[in-house]
């Protein structure tokens, strides 16, 4: 068997860090680059389907030992060693990809460098050199750009949690089939008085009958371990129909059935929360079968949740269950007949619970439906700033287009045809063709003419070409650098 090391994945790897830390390094055109990159990596793997089977013929005449052993463990870096050699040679030789280059460049003999430099231009107009790096000066109308795209960019990143970022709670980050578990339990309700909670277990049978979107029960844990817990129901669906009364379902359904499940012994209306009101309810009950009592206070809420990828607005019916009998047993009330006593305990419970979650409560439709269409209305808005870029991008072009040739019909219509205005219709016709820094100009203009052109001349050509709006100045990356070109704006 060929484990995946040995495959060549590791040394693909190794070889495509080595190959693009020099492909940044080297000089030459991105397509020639990107041709030397995947040439690379054919070879690399050719060349590692050729290692393979030395080690299996130095396996098959020597032995396992021998084949796995010294051979095996270097053959690796001597396989990414070679092919980095050959890439070397293959781009220096076929694909002029050069790592270094030894001749002196035309920049370094321009005449105009000098000259360029005392006037305090930051670009040589001749050779398109960049002067000074760091005595760039940012206007206000750049720096006004700045800000608006960075502000633009972070209401893009922060578009699709608009409201969750406001939460004090950590839990609304949460997806809410993912409410389990002890660190999410510890998000999503709060550590109360005495009691610490603790995820119980997901009842996904109830959550398919009930279409509900998440049933849980918790229990809060007393530190005093002579205490009794208490049990947190919490049902989450999205609409309140789903979420049915204690009552309805333990007494009023199973007797239309002819059941009894439970004999109701109280059940009130209680106020949790004066401001804003929250009112819940008290139902104390005695099961039919095992004769336990129980008291349990519940209360609904809508609150905002995240749903996979996307956030929404889900009702929320929770229930703090305590089994009287338990505290009967701990000697906390004397006597089942005493749940009364229980009834401010719970609404304590409640009240922490209720302003642990406040923050996430009063989010409205519009802030919810926001971030609910944020990715959407992100990408929709970059794509229509993008188009009316465009659209306005090519409209200036097309102006200036069409200045540029009514300007160069008037100079060919009433040109003296003097030796100045041939050297301005050859430069334009070079410049038609592409974009080049005024040394491939001349160099260019020389081997179409087979006439020199001083720098100097060039230079007050480029010059008038563009005051009179034919030609314009370009930022381009040449060989790693900067340089000052020129294109025409002719079409």
């Amino acid at each position: 068997m060929i484990d995946i090391p040995c495959a060549g994945a590791y040394s693909l790897i190794g070889f495509l860090i080595f190959s693009l830390f020099f492909a940044y390094l080297s000089h030459g055109s991105g397509l020639k680059k990107i041709t030397w990159l995947l040439l690379g990596s054919s070879l690399m793997y050719s060349i590692n389907i050729a290692r393979i089977t030395m080690i299996l013929l130095v396996g098959y005449w020597f032995g396992a030992e021998t084949a796995m052993g010294l051979f095996h463990l270097l053959s690796g870096s001597v396989l990414i060693f070679s092919v980095a050699v050959l890439m070397v040679l293959i781009g220096e030789r076929f694909l002029k990809v050069r790592l270094f280059r030894n001749q002196k460049t035309s920049e370094e003999i321009c005449p105009l460098c000098e000259e360029n430099r005392h006037r305090n231009k930051p670009f040589c107009s001749f050779c398109g050199k960049f002067f000074n790096p760091s005595g760039i000066i940012l206007s206000k109308t750049d720096l006004g750009k700045i800000l608006i795209l960075s502000f633009l960019l972070a209401s893009l990143i922060n578009l699709q949690v608009p409201s969750f970022a406001l939460a004090q709670q950590n839990f609304m980050e949460l997806d809410i089939h993912e409410l389990t578990g002890s660190k999410e339990t510890l998000e999503f309700l709060p550590i109360i008085e005495e009691y610490e909670p603790k995820f119980i277990y997901r009842d996904q049978n109830f959550e398919r009958i009930s279409q509900q979107d998440a049933s849980l029960l918790y229990v809060y844990c007393p530190q005093n371990v002579s205490h009794a817990p208490l049990f947190v129901s919490v049902e989450i669906a999205d609409s309140y129909s789903k979420l049915h009364r204690w009552e309805i379902c333990l007494y009023i359904v199973p007797s239309e059935q002819g059941r009894q499940v439970v004999n109701p012994i109280m059940s009130k209306d209680i106020q949790i929360l004066e401001n804003p009101p929250l009112i819940g309810r008290l139902f104390t009950f005695k099961y039919v079968n095992s004769n336990q009592t129980v008291t349990i206070l519940y209360w609904y809420e809508k609150m905002a949740f995240k749903i996979g990828s996307s956030w929404g607005n889900r009702y929320v019916k929770t229930s703090i269950i305590a089994y009287i009998d338990n505290f009967v047993r701990t000697d906390e009330i004397k006597g089942v007949s005493e749940y009364a006593k229980l009834e401010n305990k719970l609404i304590s419970k409640a009240q922490e619970i209720v302003e642990y979650w406040k923050p996430v409560q009063a989010w409205s439709t519009f802030v919810i439906a926001f971030a609910h269409w944020g990715q959407t209305l992100a990408i929709v808005t970059i794509i229509a700033a993008s188009f009316s870029a465009a659209i306005l991008y090519v409209k200036k072009l097309k102006d200036q287009g069409r200045m540029a040739y009514s300007i160069y019909k008037q100079l060919t219509w009433y040109s003296t045809f003097s030796k100045e205005d041939k050297e301005i219709q050859k430069v334009l016709e070079v410049l038609a063709e592409e974009k080049l820094t005024g040394v491939d100009l001349a160099e260019t203009y020389k081997r179409k003419d087979d006439k020199k052109i001083e720098p100097a001349k060039l230079t007050r050509i480029i010059q008038h070409l563009e005051e009179t709006g034919l030609i314009k100045k370009e930022i381009t990356i040449k060989d790693g650098k900067p340089k000052l070109s020129w294109r025409t704006l002719i079409i």
